[in-house]
């Protein structure tokens, strides 16, 4: 080290001794951070701060499992910057709304600062991270039209496979893009329901898996090991996370004929308005798309629906075949 740097480290050390900090500890909780990635991090989180204190410890568990440990899970903590959380945040906001975003932030601040307490790292770099205040509800539906082109654009596109398929799999099931990167081979339940154990709402939620739907999927894994693999991932097998959605989406609108900007979000919402459409009740669509319902009754007829819901992906499964071969909408078809 040449004489200008010891005189600089000096000069710093110097200033933290005037503050009263103590450089030794200081070294020593660097050096521990480095043993610590983000995952470990979130595991030990869930486990000693938020599943003692907080009834509502399963959220932050599902925050972490889909939004944070696909995209830093491997990184050392204390490599994690402020500019890395803002950007964590814009991401969230534009695939999930800005609701979600700001409950994703609280939830990676804590996280964050409870590190700082148990000298796992020296500062929190969500501490000066702000929320996006506005969450601006969105109302985009794409047309038939934009759909034929997008579902053949992306397969054409220089878009990887497992993208490709996971943009696809949104349009056909109406699942948020979160829980379509976290589903496992595993989850797929006797061969045409897909369990979603990490939802938005909390509770347990399962989707149909219509014909399109398993066309997109592809053969479930026969090996047990291979099970439990992610349906949708990488060339090299690393997780997809939302902003590769929405990365995609963005570079290839033009191509794909967008009328106007949409993102993967509008996909969900998309089948969501088709479905009403085409004569599926409000209610059915509701448990659907898993949003909440505070009434008691809610608690015990829920496995009632399931019926009815897997009739309203079915008409939905034969209403985007027809829009993909340029056939007619067809008539209204009440569900409940």
């Amino acid at each position: 080290m040449s004489l200008s740097k010891v005189r600089e480290e000096l000069t710093r050390a110097a200033a933290r001794v005037d503050r009263g900090e103590d450089i030794a500890a200081a070294r020593v909780m660097r050096r521990e951070s480095r043993k610590f990635t983000v995952e470990k991090l979130a595991v030990k989180f869930v486990k000693e701060y938020s599943k003692p204190r907080k009834k509502t410890w399963k959220e932050d568990e599902r925050i972490l499992a889909a939004y944070v440990i696909p995209r830093w899970g491997k990184i050392p903590v204390e490599e994690i910057q402020p500019a890395d959380v803002r950007a964590f945040v814009k991401d969230v906001a534009a695939n999930n709304g800005g609701a979600q975003s700001t409950r994703a932030l609280a939830c990676v601040r804590k996280m964050f600062s409870w590190a700082v307490e148990e000298l796992i790292l020296e500062n929190n770099p969500a501490a000066g991270v702000r929320a996006v205040v506005k969450d601006k509800r969105r109302e985009r539906v794409l047309t038939p039209a934009e759909i034929r082109s997008f579902w053949q654009g992306v397969q054409e596109s220089p878009v990887p496979e497992g993208i490709s398929r996971a943009l696809r799999f949104a349009l056909v099931t109406a699942m948020r893009a979160g829980e379509i990167c976290a589903a496992r081979w595993v989850d797929v339940e006797e061969g045409r329901w897909l369990n979603v154990p990490h939802t938005k709402s909390n509770r347990s939620h399962k989707v149909y898996l219509s014909g399109p739907a398993l066309e997109v999927m592809g053969d479930v894994p026969e090996d047990e090991e291979e099970k439990k693999n992610l349906i949708f991932n990488k060339p090299d097998g690393a997780p997809i996370i939302n902003y590769d959605l929405s990365m995609h989406v963005r570079r290839h609108l033009k191509e794909w004929g967008a009328k106007s900007r949409w993102t993967p979000h509008d996909l969900r919402r998309t089948a969501a308005t088709l479905m009403s459409e085409a004569g599926v009740d409000r209610l059915v669509l509701g448990k659907i798309l898993n949003h909440a319902d505070q009434s008691t009754t809610a608690i015990y007829d829920r496995a009632g629906y399931w019926n009815d819901m897997r009739r309203a992906w079915e008409l939905w499964a034969r209403r985007l075949r027809r829009i993909l071969t340029g056939q007619s909408a067809g008539k209204v078809v009440r569900i409940r």
